[in-house]
């Protein structure tokens, strides 16, 4: 059964950070401002590849993201290596369908035989309400990159 904390928790770090970025422009989401290494495309594209990776693959299951994503937002990536940047359209479906095909999933029970996967070494989430509990804070991180990009572009939040 689904534990419906979880699933308002992440909601509500999803609808904040939705809610930071809602009047952002698709110019705006692809500066990389100096100061910066990423841009807000980057960000998101991130979250929707880490989500996925740390849910899914622990299932077994295919995660519902492009399999290009890696490539593009892996940790240590940067739009600066990007032949061409994604479309910003493009990545916004993926990273607000990805989200809602996960709470579909976890409701119906496809995240059940959840494998224990390590952060890092010596610290692990056993099962997938304490790897959403980290993708909330993995998302929390990256408000904070968001609003920082959008502090060095001039833009307040």
């Amino acid at each position: 059964m689904a534990d419906e904390n979880i699933l308002q928790t992440l909601k509500i770090c999803r609808g904040y950070l939705l809610q930071t970025i809602k009047d952002v422009s698709d110019e705006q989401m692809l500066i990389v401002p100096d100061g910066a290494n990423n841009n807000i495309l980057w960000n998101l594209g991130h979250l929707a590849h880490g989500h996925a990776g740390l849910i899914y693959g622990p299932c077994g299951l295919t995660p519902p993201v492009p399999d290009n994503y890696g490539g593009l937002f892996t940790s240590g990536t940067s739009p600066s290596t990007w032949a061409e940047a994604p479309p910003v359209a493009d990545v916004k479906r993926v990273f607000r369908e990805s989200f809602k095909q996960s709470i579909e999933d976890y409701s119906s029970g496809a995240f059940d035989d959840f494998t224990p996967r390590d952060l890092v070494p010596g610290i692990a989430v056993q099962n997938v309400e304490q790897a959403f509990g980290f993708v909330c804070i993995h998302e929390g991180v990256h408000i904070g990159s968001i609003i920082s990009i959008l502090n060095l572009m001039g833009v307040s939040k």
